[in-house]
């Protein structure tokens, strides 16, 4: 059963395909992350006196289970399924019966949706933070390392003025750490709790978004409903610019490496585990890695283009 279904005529098939589009396949990627979010409304609605204590047990009893399956292995759904809201709430009701209707009181998909995506950001910036901050390391161990080893500065492709290694790899150092800065920035837009918002006029139901918030781990939630749903879109915006920014100071990266470890450079040396060969030239030793890091920063500008005509 389709959660906006009132009992109106089928929709054609054809239809509802295009309308489901690819939401089945996608939101595999925010299963687990759909049941904590139903688990804290859950326990709000406990609290606020719509579910009973028995009724409240059994629903997070199963929706734990869930939790843990999609952990280890995210749902297959299918086209009919429309999406995870569905497929999760269709599950409830056909294991415990009319209760698991009663989860999506005071809820809509929209608020839904968006605490998901916000709580799977969330854990991948976490992600992110965690990578960066090995990179930089990396970087300050070969600065030291290169300390003072001069190096020749290079401005059009020409030679420009002396310098030194340290002082090339202090260039990445001192750009990622502007870049985890904004980051950082980011995350505290990104860690607002949008649930209770509803459809965008908030609910009738006296919520208490204070305590789903604190259960869902945010530092605070979105007070107006009607922005709540306008920052779809907004937020990714600002945390697809940020991660351009920093492959960008990658590319740059990647582009230096491909250029000095070239036979008309030869500053730097590759080993044979991070470069291809060629089927026709034995002799080669292709940066295949660094160009496609380069190449690849480029998607994400085309991601940002289409996440800003998002309205």
């Amino acid at each position: 059963m389709k959660l906006w279904d009132k009992g109106q005529k089928k929709t054609l098939g054809i239809v509802e395909k295009f309308e489901v589009g690819k939401d089945y396949i996608y939101d595999r990627e925010i299963a687990k992350y759909d049941v904590k979010g139903t688990i804290a409304h859950i326990k709000m609605l406990n609290k606020i006196g719509i579910l009973s204590e028995d009724e409240t047990r059994k629903l997070v009893l199963e929706l734990e289970h869930l939790e843990n399956k999609f952990g280890k292995n995210p749902p297959e759904l299918s086209i009919e399924d429309e999406d995870i809201h569905t497929y999760i709430e269709n599950y409830l009701t056909s294991t415990l019966g009319d209760i698991g209707k009663k989860i999506h009181t005071g809820r809509s998909r929209n608020d839904q949706v968006l605490t998901a995506i916000r709580l799977y950001e969330k854990d991948k910036i976490s992600e992110i933070f965690e990578i960066l901050d090995k990179i930089l390391k990396k970087f300050i161990e070969l600065s030291k390392k290169y300390k003072d080893k001069p190096f020749i500065g290079y401005t059009h492709l020409r030679q420009a003025m002396p310098t030194t290694v340290d002082t090339w790899l202090n260039s990445f150092i001192e750009a990622l750490e502007d870049d985890r800065k904004l980051l950082r920035f980011v995350y505290e837009f990104i860690d607002k709790n949008p649930l209770g918002s509803a459809a965008g006029y908030g609910s009738p139901i006296k919520l208490d978004r204070e305590l789903t918030t604190k259960l869902l781990g945010f530092s605070n939630y979105i007070k107006n409903p009607i922005y709540a749903q306008n920052t779809r879109g907004k937020y990714e915006a600002f945390l697809i610019f940020t991660l351009t920014t920093l492959l960008g100071d990658i590319a740059k990266f990647s582009n230096d490496i491909i250029i000095f470890s070239s036979d008309e450079f030869e500053f730097i040396k590759l080993k044979d585990e991070i470069t291809t060969g060629s089927s026709i030239m034995p002799h080669k030793k292709n940066p295949d890695v660094f160009e496609l890091m380069r190449a690849k920063c480029k998607k994400l500008i085309g991601y940002l283009t289409t996440t800003m005509d998002i309205t």
